[in-house]
């Protein structure tokens, strides 16, 4: 191990650095695994100043790990790792298999008493920790061997693990290099599964939850449509049994109603079903309902009431729904028909498909718990503000929380908007991380596997393509003299370099005197090559420089022709736009002017006609100035907030008529910037408009984030909605001039695909850039910055 040449001891201080860095920026894996390569230092160590001063580094870089886990768990297998790597050099054994051994016998046993002695983590944490440790000292050796010979690459020192013969440096060269690629995949396929693997448990927990969300939601709609029809039977009699009838059927027909009440607008209450709970309810004197929210809030809002979650009183101690709805006559209050809806549906949906500790968790508004699954300790109507679940959803540190009760798992939150109740289904942390671990095991036993045949392969491949060399070796130092060398009867093994080099030895000598006579016809014929060389040059440069100016001259057509097609649109537009602007006015005049109903709708019609034609005279204007150079930008003071703030406003006005809702999620910011306010508001308003009218209904969302460098504030704006999405081959075509992702867009939705192609050439005039990012169905989404 030592190497021929000393290497200054400082070199010791260098690496002993590297290894604590190595060990304390360590590299994650999946949760609760990270990769440390402090020890691959040590092994270089131990190649170049021997076994004391690798053991002194490896132990002490060791230590840095307790900032990590608090415990330094691995001291003692990768001191172990050196020793065994420090016994098979000093044998002549193959370090690198023998360090896979060691790793799948001795390594992971001693790994698992530590960690089972010192750690406090979940058993699924520990039996990871047990196989990362193995998976990660067999990269360890690797990375040391790597590390190595680079080193001994760049010093130019090297060690006695460098000094082999052919058939050991190609059997390490074949091994290491395999080995290698087998790691990266390895580690590739971890992160890959460890990826897919979350993926599907977070779509199943999206769709447990989306389920949960639905049928909780529908549960309570359908009884209240169901208290609707009820109403307006109760409307249609005044007989207090065919009331107390209606009720029961009603009843009947809905098993989760556990009662139902009807009261007049003083708060009596005038029958019940089933029929003894107003005898009981009397007996209790219990008579009214003058007090109840269900009864109150009706009355004074005229609209069906949904309660909080509540134990029963009065009729009753079950944990029900009150469900109530006002009863109006001449539209004005004359009592409620009031349902308690049992909500035994929880429970049912409290499914455990993937693992028995899967479960559900409900609370209201107030974060009072509505209903939790037996093993994760919440009792009902406990309040949930300062728990670590609430804690979870509202800043998620991880993609895992922790129960009342101490149980891991991963959680999707969604909120029943309907009821403003919020729903978490869960999933047990060890379900994930048990699949996980047990795909690493399978990876590391399966790398040691092939370790060990790749090695045991590479050093037979490597004694068979050398036995030739060493035999040629053999032949040519039995030769006393060049001319004593006679090959012509060396066994070859039809290998190609073998019989070119016995070939090139045989006829050296007469080689070397028809090299000569072939360096002076190969001057000639460099000479003949170069005056050719020189001939094509200067016809390449006179084609060149031809093609060049007719380029040249295209060019200067085309920028005409395109100057001139600009002038022609700015003067046609702005030609058009002076009567287009007359006829508006008189269509305004006469729409104030005494005409019939008829006449004024036709007026209306012509005024929109009027007006989306001036719109694209605009349009078409604004464009021909841009390409023309003659559209100028101001440079004044003005607020981005209150601009886009003032657009938001604008069409948030104008969609009572649409299922959209359209939203500005950026904080009051009064920073005043220099810049052309009209312009920004056309680039806002254009993507505003394009979003609302390729959004039937969803969300229309507008975002705006500052960042100042240098003294400049550089804005991004964001629009972005949940409409029918364009193709992703088409979206770079949006900002073409005249240009739309689809002519059926046209026929649908109208327009004349100028309103983003301004956009992006104002954008660019403001030294700003404008993308968009989209997909068909899911909505598009523009970026101005």
């Amino acid at each position: 191990m030592v190497s021929k040449q000393t290497l200054p001891k400082y070199w010791l201080i260098v690496f002993f650095v590297l290894a604590c860095l190595l060990n304390y920026f360590h590299i994650p894996l999946f949760s609760g695994t990270d990769l440390i390569f402090g020890n691959s230092i040590a092994i270089v160590v131990l190649l170049y100043f021997g076994l004391l001063p690798a053991l002194t580094i490896s132990i002490l870089a060791s230590l840095v790990t307790i900032l990590i886990w608090t415990v330094p768990i691995n001291t003692i297998p990768m001191a172990m790792e050196i020793l065994v790597i420090h016994w098979a050099l000093s044998r002549n054994r193959s370090a690198l298999l023998y360090g896979v051994i060691y790793w799948a016998t001795l390594g992971w046993i001693l790994v698992y008493f530590l960690v089972y002695l010192v750690s406090d983590l979940p058993e699924f944490s520990n039996r990871a920790i047990v196989i990362k440790y193995a998976f990660n000292g067999i990269l360890a050796i690797l990375f040391g061997f790597v590390l190595a010979r680079l080193f001994g690459s760049i010093t130019g020192i090297s060690t006695a693990q460098n000094s082999r013969n052919v058939s050991q440096i190609l059997s390490y060269q074949l091994f290491m290099l395999v080995a290698i690629v087998l790691s990266i995949v390895a580690i590739s396929g971890l992160r890959f599964i460890q990826a897919q693997r979350l993926d599907d448990i977070d779509n199943y927990l999206e769709l447990k939850a989306a389920t949960a969300n639905d049928r909780i939601e529908s549960h309570v709609q359908q009884h209240q449509k169901a208290l609707e029809i009820a109403k307006s039977l109760l409307l249609k009699s005044e007989d207090k049994s065919e009331i107390q009838n209606i009720l029961v059927n009603l009843k009947d027909t809905y098993p989760s109603i556990l009662t139902l009440l009807a009261a007049d607008k003083d708060g009596n209450i005038l029958v019940t079903a089933p029929e003894s709970l107003l005898k009981a309810a009397r007996a209790d004197d219990v008579i009214t309902v003058v007090d109840r929210s269900y009864f109150n809030v009706p009355k004074a809002q005229l609209k069906p009431f949904v309660s909080e979650v509540f134990q029963g009183r009065g009729f009753g101690d079950d944990v029900i729904v009150a469900l109530s709805t006002p009863i109006l006559k001449d539209e004005k209050f004359d009592g409620i028909i009031e349902a308690s809806l049992n909500l035994q549906l929880f429970s049912e949906l409290d499914t455990h498909l993937l693992d028995d500790l899967e479960g559900l968790l409900l609370f209201d508004k107030q974060n009072r718990v509505i209903y939790a699954s037996e093993h994760y300790g919440y009792q009902f109507l406990e309040d949930l503000t300062d728990s670590r679940v609430l804690q979870w959803i509202i800043e998620p540190q991880s993609y895992f929380s922790l129960t009342k009760s101490g149980h891991n798992f991963i959680g999707k939150h969604q909120i029943i908007d309907a009821l403003e109740w919020q729903v978490v289904v869960g999933l047990p942390r060890a379900y994930y991380e048990n699949t996980i671990a047990n795909y690493m095991l399978v990876v590391v036993l399966t790398l040691v596997l092939t370790f060990i045949l790749i090695f045991y392969l590479s050093e037979y491949i490597s004694r068979v393509m050398t036995k030739p060399i060493r035999a040629l070796s053999k032949r040519l130092s039995d030769a006393a003299h060049p001319e004593d060398l006679d090959l012509a009867d060396f066994e070859t093994q039809n290998i190609r370099e073998l019989i070119e080099v016995t070939t090139r030895l045989q006829e050296f000598s007469e080689r070397s005197k028809a090299t000569l006579a072939a360096l002076a016809e190969t001057n000639i014929a460099k000479e003949h090559i170069n005056q050719e060389l020189k001939t094509l040059n200067d016809n390449l440069e006179t084609i060149v420089t031809q093609k060049t100016a007719d380029l040249n001259t295209a060019l200067d057509d085309a920028n005409q022709a395109n100057q001139a097609k600009s002038d022609f649109l700015a003067n046609m537009s702005h030609e058009i736009r002076t009567p287009m602007n007359g006829i508006l006015g008189i269509l305004d005049l006469l729409i104030q002017s005494d005409v019939n109903s008829d006449q004024k709708e036709f007026l209306r019609l012509a005024q929109n006609s009027a007006n989306s034609l001036l719109v694209l005279i605009n349009d078409i204007l604004d464009l021909s100035k841009v390409e023309s150079g003659k559209l100028e930008v101001e440079s004044i003071p003005f607020s981005m907030f209150e601009t886009v703030d003032d657009s938001v406003a604008f069409y948030s006005s104008h969609l009572q008529n649409k299922k959209l809702q359209i939203s500005f999620n950026t904080k009051h910011d009064s920073t005043i910037c220099l810049g052309d306010p009209n312009r920004v508001r056309q680039i806002i308003n254009n993507l505003l408009s394009n979003a609302i009218k390729f959004t039937s209904e969803g969300r229309v969302n507008i975002s705006l984030n500052s960042s100042t460098e240098n003294g400049h504030i550089t804005y991004t704006l964001e629009v972005s909605d949940t409409g029918i999405g364009i193709a992703a081959d088409k979206v770079d075509e949006l900002f073409d001039s005249f240009t739309q992702a689809d002519s059926s867009t046209t026929r649908l939705y109208g327009g004349t695909g100028l309103g983003l192609a301004i956009c992006k050439r104002l954008a660019e005039l403001m030294n700003g850039t404008i993308k968009a990012e989209s997909q068909i169905g899911e909505g598009t989404t523009f970026t101005v910055r």
